[in-house]
């Protein structure tokens, strides 16, 4: 019969490190750096909406009718904007 020099709790832990250490590789692998991997000196194309129109807050309504399509680029933009800055602010 063989013995095992390690004790369960060990085992447990080994375990946990093992996990740990593979989640943070996979991460490593899958995450870039915004702040040197984006080209931020880009203006952004004004010929795209920021969002799906159909997520903006005036879609489907008479002042959304009253918009021009340039407007309704912009609205989306701003849109997308403030909720990716309420996300960074909660972060």
């Amino acid at each position: 019969m063989s013995s095992s020099t390690v004790r369960p709790e060990d085992q447990d832990r080994l375990a946990e490190q093992d996990v740990a250490r593979r989640l943070l590789d996979s991460s490593a692998k899958l995450s870039y750096d915004p702040a040197t991997q984006v080209d931020w000196e880009t203006p952004l194309d004004p010929d795209h909406h920021g969002a799906s129109p159909e997520w903006s807050t005036l879609y489907g309504t008479a002042y959304w009718a009253e918009l021009t399509e340039a407007q309704r680029k912009a609205l989306t933009r701003q849109e997308a904007a403030s909720v990716a800055s309420t996300g960074i602010w909660f972060e």
